[in-house]
């Protein structure tokens, strides 16, 4: 069951990267290829995060819930002040659309990781180049870096969601909070 469940998550991590590419010079052409993508991502999540919810305990279903939930109200006002920081512009849609593709693809990604242990090298190998090109090697100075000095780290809904999520990994992987953190606002910011 475990070994379906990987392929299945794996199949719908690759399918969130299938998308179209936003080439047009008209600006509403624009924001329906973006609107598209979210959507395709968005039920991509869906589809993987309905498989994951089928093949857990119902106390691990509980759990994932509460984190959803969190991460819909981080997405939602995250996306929300990134339609604010261009609107009124004519790009103001493009952005909405584009954050929550871009949100919803990290969440699909974080599921991966957690349910089959996928993603972890393109984390660990960029932590040891910063660590070595900027700390002298010492990883614990990058991560505390990613921890306390990203754009969301006073954002209650990104706390709820990274404390929620990371319960989950530390659980699930024996993953620590720190680290857990740092990675995923690696992947949300870089």
């Amino acid at each position: 069951m475990k070994y379906i469940l990987i392929l299945v998550t794996l199949f719908f991590s690759h399918m969130a990267n299938a998308r179209s590419v936003c080439d047009s010079q008209l600006t509403q052409e624009l924001a329906q290829c973006a609107k598209s993508n979210y959507e395709e991502a968005d039920a991509g999540l869906n589809r993987q995060y309905s498989s994951v919810a089928k093949n857990v305990s119902d106390a691990e279903r509980s759990k994932l819930r509460e984190v959803q939930r969190f991460w819909i109200a981080y997405k939602t006002r995250y996306c929300k002040d990134a339609f604010k920081s261009t609107n009124p512009g004519s790009e103001a849609s493009i952005e909405t659309w584009s954050c929550l593709e871009s949100v919803t693809d990290s969440r699909s990604k974080e599921l991966s990781f957690i349910y089959s242990s996928s993603g972890m090298r393109d984390f660990n190998s960029a932590l040891a180049f910063m660590a070595n090109e900027y700390e002298h090697g010492d990883r614990s100075k990058v991560i505390a870096k990613l921890v306390l000095h990203v754009p969301d780290a006073n954002n209650l809904d990104w706390k709820r969601y990274t404390d929620s999520n990371c319960q989950i990994t530390h659980e699930k992987l024996g993953e620590d909070h720190d680290g857990c953190v740092a990675r995923m606002n690696f992947y949300k910011n870089w």
